[in-house]
């Protein structure tokens, strides 16, 4: 949620966790990269290597719009990240680019040029080994899978010199002046010039006109003064600042300000400030750790010059300067110190960075960016340059917005992962979620080779299912798990948490007029900073201004009710705020005709305990105090979908979203949302205090419901519950398929058109449809179904396909109970659009019953839910119309029967299928039984009129199967078969083909086996003598050679060829 004190917003940005980063090796002679270094065995010591300490942005305003450059804690590796919010022309995907230094060699981190010319980044900068190490990086090598930058090639982008003796007089700030032109200070006062032909050539050096080294060694003689540093000398120059072609401004620790002519290298214009300053600060030095204290801006034929003072006060002073060919002057404006106020705390706060901008003739805009150790604050300034009045607009805190690590936790084992692991990838950067994954590995497998056992078994899973796994394998008390669980959970947030607040700090700021926004360069990602919603304002309980664009009479409205909900919100511990939230979501459509009794209870079992009857007069007096208060909440409960026109865009020139863009509206849409809920919320507290028994309050408790739905809607589906990108990228790129320019003014109309698709239920049908089509069931849970309750044919067939892997017996409750509402609807052009995702889904609208009833016997099979699919599959035997063909359904219903085991189901379904398909059940039928040893059960079907195709069967069966102890059941079975049916020869000839099959065999029988013959033998035998006729008493052979008609006694005489064998 942003942060708003004033009239400014923060929102934290992640755009790294989602762009991929290019790694460049720089080679440099004699050295070479440390595998200690590429991978360091601390995850905490590599997490902070990477941290940025130093940083800045660069303006390009081509294929990228800015450049954001990071030197990491380690100082030796770099990063230049690509700043896009919208491509106009291009369609390109970003990538970061990363410099690593061999070992040993790091960075001078004062000592690093960077700046754009000829459609090519420069960089420069000096190394530990006192080199300066020139880059040239086309804007190419920021387009994803286009760089050309390898270490092998590097002679064509890179380019080591050393062209000055450094290890002397040593180096300490190093600024760009022109592409092939450099101005380096250096740390004994004296300034150089280093100039090169073009390009990655070696730098000529010169050295500017000016008596600071000499007054150093005076310094170091005399040792004068409160300042005294070895090895830097009051005289060192701590900030340059190009004017024009032709003159430069620098500012040194003892508070000169320098104007110096280029072409003479000479100063034609002094000034020491400490002459303009209090005598309090008038002998102080400056700070040399700050950068960027000298800035410049252009106003009509004027240039401004603003020079910070890094004092104990920090003290700025802006002057206008007038420059010509052979004059320089500074001009004092009216009261032109600015002395900004420090964050109203106890801490040592430090002016890390500013801004300014000249808005008019008489007026300027200042920002603040101040520091105190991980504490940062943001102060916005007017600032008149006729009479020199500074008045504070807005200050903003920068500090990470997180909610109490310690909360209480009721539910079951999978809700507590799931909610930590929402919060979790929510709030944090997924390098510090990864870290500490790998710190907590380390400290539960504390033996070497547990840890790469464990490791190479883990590397598979994602990293969410890595942790959840971790975690669940460490719990310690087996009375109590979910109270353990929820301990581990709480040490990883704490843990993410610390990593956070001692390595986020913000570094720099940057002004994106065009896009009317502030970016805060962090230690970890970034900030954004605009001017505040009206929402915004009154959650903070901050004054609504009239550039908030309504009317007088509504702003002091809107602010007397902003006060109040104040107030009386902060009345519930936000336990019961919680719960009230929760309940709020399960009231359905269905109870708005018991709105009434709803107000009645929620105030009777969650608020009256908490407020007193003086309490309630109060607010009261209060609501009666606002004028037009029922407008009021009324606008609110508007404002939001209807304050800002949505424009198409027809001509707009924006061809899609980058990552930055993407990033920032989804941060923004998040913020935004949560904040209406939020207030929305604390309305409804007053709604339901006050006479529920107003048809007007009920009335405004039912708007504001169904507002506070909206919202939670958009939040559910921006949970990010992995390390995957959140659903509502997808979803929003499918409801805008037409990209829109992203700025500081177009977001608030974007998120309005996005709560008129929630409020007409277009935003639930598409969300569902992605997440179905994704097979993604962790968002789909009662938290986002309970806004998918109408009684329309679409949403009651969400519904049911949601249930389906979850609760499949509801899945089939609601197709059954629905089925005549779902099959005769046609989908709309819009409905099927919003269900593109699931198309193939859609084929239950517009059939007949029976075919409607055969899809979700398909789909419910599909999912092996065989029990189910076959409830749907007789559904749609009933439902065939008197001589319909259902072939279809009775042949769903055999194979569905079969797999449930219902073979009397089964055996029915085999009679009524066409004879061509018949075998084939009989066949499956057969096989079915003899998997479960209930091969016999076969004999007591009654299958007259399918004797032959049965026999056909058995004999396929007999004479196909080639392993004999499998193809004794079929004779066991065609001997049994044929005997009910009266076959006795028959019988008698299945018996004895297994024999022959036996005797064939060219190894020994068993014993058993001859056992086996030898029944056989004595049950054929006994049945020829069962014909009365003797003519009659022969079988039917089936050998290789043909078929042999053997008689009674011919059977006779093998039998005892047998017996005497065996003997």
């Amino acid at each position: 949620m942003a942060q708003s004190i004033g009239s400014l917003a923060n929102i934290y940005i992640r755009p790294n966790d989602n762009l991929p980063v290019y790694s460049i090796d720089i080679p440099l002679e004699h050295y070479t990269l440390s595998d200690e270094v590429k991978s360091s065995f601390d995850p905490e010591d590599k997490f902070k290597r990477q941290v940025t300490v130093v940083g800045g942005f660069l303006e390009i305003d081509n294929v990228v719009h800015k450049l954001n450059y990071r030197i990491h804690q380690s100082l030796d590796s770099f990063e230049l990240v690509p700043i896009t919010l919208n491509q106009t022309i291009t369609n390109y995907d970003f990538q970061a680019l990363r410099f690593q230094l061999p070992q040993d060699i790091t960075i001078q981190e004062k000592c690093f040029s960077i700046q754009y010319g000829g459609g090519e980044i420069l960089v420069d900068f000096l190394s530990s080994k006192n080199t300066i190490i020139s880059l040239n990086i086309s804007l190419q090598n920021f387009i994803k899978d286009k760089s050309e930058l390898t270490s092998l090639n590097f002679h064509t982008w890179g380019f080591i010199s050393a062209p000055y003796s450094f290890e002397v007089r040593n180096p300490f700030l190093l600024r760009p002046l022109t592409e092939n032109e450099l101005i380096l200070s250096l740390k004994d006062g004296g300034l150089l010039q280093l100039s090169r032909s073009k390009e990655l050539k070696t730098f000529h050096v010169t050295i500017f006109n000016d008596t600071s080294y000499l007054d150093s060694l005076k310094l170091k003689l005399f040792r004068r003064g409160k300042f005294w540093n070895e090895n830097l000398s009051p005289k060192a120059i701590i900030s340059i600042l190009p004017l024009t072609e032709t003159y430069l401004a620098t500012l040194s620790i003892d508070k000169i300000l320098r104007i110096w002519n280029l072409n003479t290298r000479g100063v034609v214009l002094e000034r020491s400030l400490s002459n303009e300053l209090p005598d309090s600060l008038a002998k102080d030095y400056l700070d040399s750790s700050v950068a960027n204290l000298l800035q410049k801006k252009f106003f009509g034929n004027t240039v401004y010059l603003s020079v910070s003072l890094p004092l104990s006060e920090n003290i700025i002073i802006l002057y206008s300067v007038t420059l010509s060919d052979d004059t320089v002057s500074l001009s004092n404006l009216e009261n032109h110190e600015i002395l900004p106020i420090k964050p109203d705390t106890g801490n040592l706060w430090l002016l890390q960075d500013y801004a300014f901008l000249i808005t008019g003739a008489t007026s300027a805009k200042f920002w603040f960016l101040w520091r105190s150790n991980s504490f940062s604050v943001i102060h916005q300034y007017d600032f008149s340059l006729d009479n020199g009045e500074l008045s504070i607009k807005s200050a903003l805190d920068l500090t990470t917005p997180k909610s109490s690590i310690k909360e209480d936790f009721n539910g079951k084992v999978d809700q507590i992962d799931a909610h930590y692991v929402t919060r979790i990838f929510n709030l944090y950067d997924l390098a510090i979620i990864s870290t500490v994954y790998e710190i907590f590995e380390r400290l539960y497998y504390v033996d070497n080779f547990v840890f790469e056992k464990e490791l190479a078994k883990s590397s598979t899973y994602s990293l969410k299912d890595r942790i959840v796994n971790l975690l669940h394998s460490h719990l310690t008390s087996k009375d109590n798990n979910l109270y353990d669980l929820g301990s581990q959970w709480v040490k990883f947030e704490t843990t993410c948490k610390e990593l956070w607040d001692t390595n986020n700090e913000s570094l720099s700021i940057n002004l994106d007029l065009e896009n009317n926004l502030l970016y805060v360069l962090n230690g970890l990602n970034y900030s954004i900073v605009r001017d505040a919603t009206i929402f915004e304002l009154i959650l903070s309980a901050n004054p609504i201004t009239s550039s908030q664009n309504i009317t007088k009479t509504s702003i002091e409205d809107l602010n007397q009710l902003s006060a109040l909900l104040s107030d009386y919100s902060s009345s519930f511990p936000q336990s019961v705020l919680s719960e009230v939230a929760e309940k709020l979501l399960t009231i359905s459509d269905n109870e708005r005709n018991k709105t009434t009794l709803v107000m009645n209870e929620l105030f009777q079992k969650y608020l009256q305990s908490y407020i007193s009857k003086q309490q309630i007069t109060e607010l009261l007096s209060g609501l009666s105090s606002i004028e037009h208060v029922i407008e009021s909440v009324e606008f609110l409960i508007s404002y939001p979908e209807s304050s800002y026109d949505f424009e198409e865009y027809s001509e707009s020139s924006v061809s899609r979203r980058t990552e930055w863009g993407e990033e920032i509206l989804f941060r923004e849409f998040q913020s935004r949302a949560l904040v209406h809920k939020v207030v929305f919320l604390n309305l409804i507290l007053v709604m339901i205090t006050v006479d529920n028994s107003n048809e007007i309050i009920v009335t405004l408790f039912e708007k504001l419901l169904k507002s506070f739905k909206h919202n939670q809607l958009v939040l559910e589906a921006m949970k990010r519950t992995s390390e995957k990108p959140p659903i509502f990228a997808s979803i929003f790129k499918f409801l805008f398929p037409k990209p829109h320019n992203i700025n500081g003014n177009s977001i608030a109309s974007l998120f309005s058109r996005l709560l008129k698709e929630v409020a007409d239920g277009s935003f639930i049908k598409a969300t569902v449809s992605h997440l179905l089509n994704q097979n993604d069931y962790t968002l789909l849970g009662p938290e986002l179904m309970v806004h998918l309750q109408k009684a329309t044919p679409v949403d009651v067939f969400l519904r049911a396909m949601v249930a389906i892997d979850v609760k499949p017996e509801d899945a089939k409750e609601i197709f059954q109970r629905n089925d005549t509402l779902i099959s005769k609807h046609t989908l709309t052009q819009h409905e099927s659009w919003l269900l593109n995702p699931i198309e193939r889904l859609t084929v239950l609208f517009n059939v007949s019953l029976t075919e409607y009833y055969n899809h979700l016997t398909e789909f419910f099979s599909t999912r092996q839910l065989h029990s189910i699919a076959l409830s749907m599959a007789l559904r749609a035997i009933e439902s065939s119309a008197p001589g319909e063909d259902d072939h279809i359904q009775q042949w769903n219903c055999f194979t569905l029967a079969l797999s449930v085991e219902n073979y009397e189901l089964a055996y029915s379904a085999t009679q009524n299928l066409k004879p061509e398909f018949r075998k084939n059940a009989l066949k499956q039928f057969i096989l079915a039984l003899m998997k479960n040893g209930l091969l016999l059960k076969f004999i007591n079907y009654d299958f007259t009129g399918s004797l032959e195709l049965i026999n056909e069967v058995l004999q396929e069966f007999i004479d196909t199967t080639p392993n004999l102890e499998a193809t004794l059941k079929f004779h066991k079975l065609a001997y049994s078969w044929r005997l009910k049916v009266g076959d006795y020869r028959g019988a008698c000839e299945s018996l004895y083909q297994f024999i022959d099959k036996q005797r064939s065999r060219e190894t020994r029988m068993t014993e058993n086996e001859s056992i086996v013959l030898v029944e056989f033998y004595l049950i054929i035998i006994n049945l020829l003598f069962t014909f009365s006729n003797a003519d009659d008493r022969w079988i039917l052979a089936k050998q290789k050679a043909g078929n042999k008609i053997l008689t009674l006694p011919s059977l006779q005489e093998e039998y005892q060829d047998l017996i005497s064998s065996i003997s």
